[in-house]
């Protein structure tokens, strides 16, 4: 009986163990052309280039994105306060609005922070595939 008490101890705590840790990880992928996306829990997700000042970057918190060789396309709600950025970032209908982003990545090109009707004609513009797709 006191084996298997220790087996059940065991196994819970080891659960535990997993679950906490699992629970503080962070992660980012990298989107190619320098990019990365860093997901550093909510309110702190966002993407950046190896050299921001050239290849800029997407402020948090980004809800969502799509990306492939040539083009990254993402959705994104802004922190009321942005720290630490060189370049202030206008929001023009306010930090309560979600706004949508282009990087068009062998150019370095970032557009944003735009409503949607400006990024469905950017997105047109540059013949952003259909199949990048923001939930």
């Amino acid at each position: 009986m006191a084996v298997d008490k220790i087996i059940y101890y065991s196994v819970f705590f080891l659960c535990l163990f997993c679950l906490i840790c699992n629970a503080c990880s962070d992660y980012s992928k990298n989107l190619g052309e320098g990019y990365t996306y860093a997901h550093e829990g909510t309110g702190t997700n966002c993407i950046f280039h190896e050299y921001p000042t050239s290849g800029g970057e997407i402020p948090p918190d980004v809800i969502s994105f799509a990306y492939d060789k040539n083009f990254i396309v993402a959705k994104q709600k802004p922190n009321e306060f942005d720290c630490a950025y060189e370049k202030e970032i206008s929001y023009p209908l306010g930090r309560d609005t979600i706004y949508y982003w282009l990087i068009i990545k062998q150019e370095q090109k970032v557009f944003g922070a735009l409503d949607y009707d400006s990024f469905l004609q950017l997105k047109k513009k540059y013949k952003v595939p259909d199949n990048l797709i923001l939930e």
